[in-house]
């Protein structure tokens, strides 16, 4: 239990906040952060694999249609 506690503690988003600065033409701050988010828990929910492709296909339907 706390082996997996640490495991999602140390785990990342596989898309960097760099990239979905660029992706989506917004500024360093709080939004990157909500954005890197949105894609770990779809990871951890099992929504989606983890893998960048899957990420940047996840957010590109995810912010297209908010």
């Amino acid at each position: 239990e706390v082996d997996e506690k640490d495991e999602l503690r140390l785990f990342q988003s596989p898309v960097k906040g760099a990239e979905i600065m660029k992706m989506f033409d917004l500024p360093p701050g709080r939004k990157i952060g909500t954005i890197k988010s949105l894609v770990e828990e779809a990871i951890l929910d099992g929504e989606i694999e983890n893998s960048y492709e899957a990420g940047i296909k996840f957010l590109k339907n995810t912010i297209a249609t908010n």
